[in-house]
Formats: structure tokens, C-alpha cells, sequence
């Protein structure tokens, strides 16, 4: 049956076996309809969302659209042509890898041919030279204890005078009655200030060498810092006060730029 659709009633068999062909070519015809409809619909969408549509999604009428890729007749593809081989002396060399930087620390580590493998071949070994091997590695910071030791001496007089007791002075300390030496809060420091770090992350990462160091200590050393640095800070506040040009970031001050505003409004009224 060429047209099931346009049959009529008055044309339809009585036959059941005939009924269900004719509902189930119907039925065939329905959906591939139904699918050129959606195919149709889903086009008219992307059309209309590139000619109407908000300006991040807007596409110029004149630009091909993926989607239709398939039916664009594709060109021929280009000839090319045929290439020449350059000379060896006009091809730019690679960079390769960059040399590690010199003012590292070398460990370094000799392997040398065991003395076994060398007796066995036999014959006069001479060093003509080496061959060096380096790879960038890193050592995770580690705490220590920083131990002072000072001789203590008693001075005996031959002349009958008091014995005298000497021990030579320790050189200045910012913080004399910590614990801390101030390599560690700088690390302290550095780590807050610097790399973000809070103080709970860093009471994790000394405890996992073996070391308890509670927040309350870690704040307590920041403040010391503080009070130390002061004059340093004050000195530093001078010199950029006293620069000819002060580069400042004022974002968040904005109640100090309403002020200046209506400074401004008033004078030029």
C-alpha cells in the first residue's frame, strides 16, 4: 500500500489480518514523520537563537554552523606542494633542557665499577674523565635544636685572692626567653604571612616531625615578632611616606571616598 493515509473509511478491509498491516505502516509513517518534524523543530531553534538570541550565544547570520557541516559541500582538498629539503646548516637547533641552576648545593654521589668487575677484566685502569648525571631533588624543612655551648671557667690567683667564675656571654637574642630560635619564626612568619598557611596547618606540620607545638605558642611568637619588628616597620612607613609617588590600593575604603566626594562637591559649589 503506496498511501495508507489517504484511505476512507468506506475503503478500509474487513479483513483483521489486513487491519493490522495497514495500522502498522501507519504507524511506521507516523514516526519518520515525527522525526523530520523534531529535526525541523530543533533547526528553526538554532536559527532563531543565532539571529535573536542573548549576545554571549549570538552568532553572526554569515557564520556556517557546526551542525551542518554534513551538508555543506566540502572543497577540494588543496594540492601541496612538493617539499624540499633544507640544508642541515640552516635548521634551528632545539633548546633542550635548561641547565640546573648553579648556586644550588651538590650532593654528590660517585658509583664507580666495583674493583671485582675490574680485576676480572684485568689490564691497567686509568681515569680518563667522568661522566656527570643531575637531577633537581628536595629535602622537606626539618626542626632542630640549636645548642649553645659555653666553657665555664674559675680563675685561680697565686697571690691567696677570691676564685673568680667566667663564662662568656651569649650574643643578642630578639626573643631571650623563647624557646623559638628565630629561624624558626621566620619560618612561622613566612609561612602565615606569605604562603597562607594557618596556624592548625602548621601545628600539623610540626607535629608530624615529631614535635607539639600548640596554636596558643605559635601565636604567642607572632606577637613577640610584632613588637620586635615595630621599629623596623616604623622605619619602613617613613621612607614610603617620604616618597615623591605613593602607589596605594583603596578599593575597600569606600567611606573614605564618599568623604572626599562631597569634599570635592562642596568646594566646586
Amino acid at each position: 500500500m503506496d498511501n495508507p493515509s489517504i484511505l476512507a473509511d468506506a475503503s478500509l478491509p474487513d479483513d483483521p489480518v489486513l487491519l493490522k498491516a495497514i495500522i502498522r505502516e501507519l504507524l511506521a509513517a507516523h514516526g519518520e514523520s515525527q522525526k523530520e518534524i523534531d529535526t525541523l523543530r530543533h533547526r528553526l531553534d538554532l536559527l532563531l537563537k543565532r539571529v535573536y538570541g542573548p549576545k554571549s550565544d549570538r552568532i553572526h547570520p554569515d557564520q556556517p554552523s557546526v551542525f551542518d557541516e554534513a551538508d555543506l559541500p566540502q572543497p577540494a582538498p588543496a594540492l601541496e606542494p612538493p617539499r624540499t629539503e633544507e640544508p642541515t646548516k640552516n635548521r634551528k637547533k632545539g633548546h633542550g633542557r635548561k641547565a640546573l641552576p648553579g648556586n644550588l648545593r651538590r650532593e654528590t654521589t660517585e658509583i664507580d665499577i666495583p674493583e671485582v668487575e675490574k680485576r676480572a677484566i684485568g689490564g691497567n685502569w686509568v681515569r680518563i674523565g667522568e661522566e656527570i648525571s643531575e637531577k633537581l631533588d628536595y629535602k622537606p624543612s626539618s626542626l632542630f635544636v640549636q645548642q649553645t655551648i659555653r666553657p665555664k671557667y674559675v680563675i685561680r690567683f697565686d697571690d691567696g685572692s677570691q676564685d673568680q667564675l667566667k663564662v662568656a656571654e651569649l650574643p643578642p637574642d630578639a626573643f631571650p626567653k623563647s624557646k623559638a630560635a628565630p629561624g624558626l619564626i621566620a619560618d612561622v612568619i613566612v609561612s602565615k604571612l606569605v604562603d597562607h598557611l594557618p596556624l592548625y596547618r602548621q601545628e600539623q606540620r610540626y607535629a608530624r616531625q615529631g614535635v607539639e607545638i600548640a596554636r596558643s605558642t605559635l601565636c604567642v611568637w607572632l606577637a613577640d615578632a610584632a613588637e620586635v619588628l615595630h621599629p623596623l616597620y616604623q622605619l619602613m612607613k617613613a621612607d614610603l611616606l617620604n616618597a615623591p609617588i605613593l602607589h596605594t590600593d583603596d578599593t575597600t575604603v569606600r567611606d573614605k571616598i564618599a568623604g572626599i566626594d562631597t569634599i570635592l562637591d562642596n568646594y566646586s559649589d
